[in-house]
């Protein structure tokens, strides 16, 4: 056209913008602007606001900005192609701002108009200006006029928390579309935490003669999976076969998936993932979450590896689930090939490491937990308190406090973990004073200073270091009492050596209702031990079994083990040993040992034992040979 000598004009110009705006070219856009710029049409209205609309759709969101502003006489069209721009890129309050600078130049504003700045109050949770944006919709009567400007205010109102606003809005709607009930029952799911109204709001959807679609499905099967409403959650399932939206929409399928496994039905969840004809990775992901999320950590891996046979990458999601997986089963290889495959792949994100942390801590190679969270560019409060948790569970008390004063330096704020895996820390080495450093800590966290979990910690941490008095006084101070909260004081006691307290304290623990766990009996059998009462022992040990089916572990026998042997009856002690042949461990012959050290150093076990010392010359061959 050019090498012909015709010059482009204003249609040629807005039509060249409209595909430099299609095709994002930017440099063709900038070369279109300095022509536009030398036919002096920038001030042009019409181009100008087709400039703004092309930089905008290229992201250069400041070249829009200037080329708005030259626009010398603007209209609604052109305030609308900035506003657009503006909400796409998140600008929301710069939209705010540009809508009063609209109101002040006297544009009255359109159904578009409109739109943009209610989604702005929307992101911003500008409730107050949202209200009066809808005291202008009013006046113009262009609710009544679109629907989608009706949609917009539901979604405004929905999004502030302020559902009473939205289900008025709804209900004097002269007309509805899907899209409307849709925002109002994710509304009463995502913000209004009343899930029992989004389930009434499908039954009224279904009875005006409404069909659900798969954005319906999808927030309804949401609240299934959030209030484990599994019954409901089948009937979806079922109303999405009928409606062939499976075959449809992947995001169904993962709603589907999600709702079986937070119901615990990992068989109907692996069903219909089977089902869905086109996976994805968050389908993959969602199955694999399901199963570790209700110990199913074996074939969580076997889903992963099926995963990567099928041909999909897993994202950084999958592999800090799995990371998860081998903390569980201790899975110390698996979890260095997926460290490996992180660090290949550029993933190791905190979120990564922090599972990383974890997996080491849990694996016992806290060296290894520590060089991962050593090469952390950034920290946050859920990585110092990994490592500081993974201290504590390996005993490492000293270590694990020391952590808590460099996250204190860097000024990084601890929360109910980080408090719990201090208090174990300070518990394991008896730090007393430390402990009580803590405590005064907690006090100041409101939100802390009644969580039962956090409580129970205190009372197991005083009464590792012997202080039983400030146990008890936490332990009444809780809201409520779990079985770990009265194992934790009924420990206490029987560090002390105060037998008789802590039979109390198993009384008035089954007074409450409460059943007691393994854990119980083996603080009561240590007491008993300790105490030397070797009869008590025994019922307590019968009605384990008689009473609340518990099966012995090796703790349990272990500490029958130490009864007899304390009591001299040495071959009573031995016999326990030869019948329970899960019993063959390093600490129920070091038991024995002892015993016979005390009572008779010519009994058979202790010449086994000491003749396998001299054989093998370490604790950990003794272990190998007696197992």
């Amino acid at each position: 056209m050019q090498s012909d000598g015709v010059q482009p004009n204003r249609v040629t110009y807005l039509c060249i913008l409209h595909a430099c705006a299609h095709l994002r070219a930017v440099d063709k856009c900038q070369e279109m602007h300095f022509k536009i710029v030398q036919d002096n049409l920038e001030n042009d209205r019409i181009i100008g606001t087709a400039l703004v609309n092309t930089y905008a759709k290229c992201g250069l969101l400041e070249k829009a900005q200037e080329a708005f502003d030259r626009i010398s006489v603007r209209n609604v069209v052109s305030f609308g192609a900035l506003l657009s721009a503006l909400v796409q890129h998140d600008r929301v309050e710069e939209v705010l701002e540009h809508f009063e600078l609209m109101q002040q130049e006297g544009i009255q504003p359109n159904a578009a108009i409109f739109i943009y700045v209610c989604k702005a109050c929307s992101s911003m949770r500008a409730l107050s200006k949202g209200r009066r944006v809808h005291l202008e919709i009013m006046k113009l009567g262009t609710v009544d006029k679109n629907i989608m400007v009706a949609n917009a205010m539901l979604d405004m109102y929905a999004k502030c928390s302020a559902l009473i606003d939205a289900q008025c809005v709804f209900d004097n709607l002269n007309s509805r579309s899907v899209v409307s009930w849709n925002v109002l029952i994710m509304g009463y799911i995502h913000y209004g935490n009343d899930i029992e109204n989004a389930f009434l709001l499908l039954a009224d959807m279904q009875q005006d003669d409404f069909s659900p679609d798969a954005v319906t499905f999808i927030a309804i099967l949401k609240a299934c999976s959030s209030l484990k409403a599994v019954n409901k959650g089948q009937q979806m399932h079922s109303d999405v076969l009928k409606l062939g939206f499976l075959e449809e929409n992947v995001g169904i399928g993962v709603a589907l998936v999600e709702m079986y496994c937070k119901c615990g039905l990992l068989a109907d969840a692996q069903s219909v993932f089977n089902e869905v004809p086109v996976k994805s990775v968050i389908l993959w992901n969602v199955l694999i979450s399901g199963y570790i999320q209700h110990g199913y950590n074996e074939e969580a891996l076997e889903c992963f590896n099926e995963m990567q046979i099928k041909g999909f990458s897993p994202d950084v999601v999958t592999l800090t689930s799995i990371l998860k997986a081998c903390s569980v089963l201790r899975a110390v290889d698996k979890g260095q090939e997926i460290h490996s495959q992180l660090d290949k792949e550029g993933l190791c994100d905190v979120m990564a490491a922090t599972a990383l942390i974890d997996m080491y801590s849990k694996c016992g190679l806290v060296e290894k937990a520590q060089q991962v969270f050593d090469n952390l560019l950034a920290r946050d409060t859920v990585s110092w308190t990994a490592l500081i948790v993974g201290y504590a569970e390996e005993g490492l008390g000293e270590e694990a406090l020391e952590c808590y004063q460099q996250m204190q330096l860097e000024d990084i704020s601890p929360n109910a973990v980080t408090f719990i895996g201090l208090l174990k820390a300070c518990g394991s080495i008896g730090a007393a004073i430390k402990g009580r450093e803590v405590h005064d800590e907690i006090v100041n966290y409101a939100s802390l200073e009644k969580d039962i979990i956090v409580g129970t910690s205190l009372v197991d941490m005083y009464g590792k270091c012997g202080l039983v008095s400030q146990a008890i006084e936490v332990f009444w101070e809780l809201p409520s009492h779990t079985v770990v909260s009265w194992n934790a004081l009924i420990a206490g006691y029987c560090q002390v050596g105060e037998a008789q307290h802590a039979f109390e304290a198993y009384n008035a623990m089954l007074l409450e209702g409460l059943i007691p766990s393994d854990v119980t009996f083996t603080s009561l059998f240590n007491t008993c031990s300790h105490a030397g009462l070797l009869d008590k022992c025994k019922l307590y040990f019968e009605s384990m079994d008689t009473n609340y089916s518990i099966l012995p572990t090796v703790e349990h026998y272990n500490c029958i083990i130490d009864i007899f042997g304390r009591s001299g009856q040495v071959e009573k002690a031995v016999a326990v040993v030869q019948v329970t042949p899960f019993l063959s461990t390093f600490t129920g012959w070091h038991i024995l040992l002892a015993a016979c050290e005390r009572y008779e150093p010519a009994t058979e076990a202790f010449i086994r034992l000491t003749n396998m010392y001299a054989d093998f010359g370490s604790e950990d061959e003794v272990i190998c040979h007696i197992t």
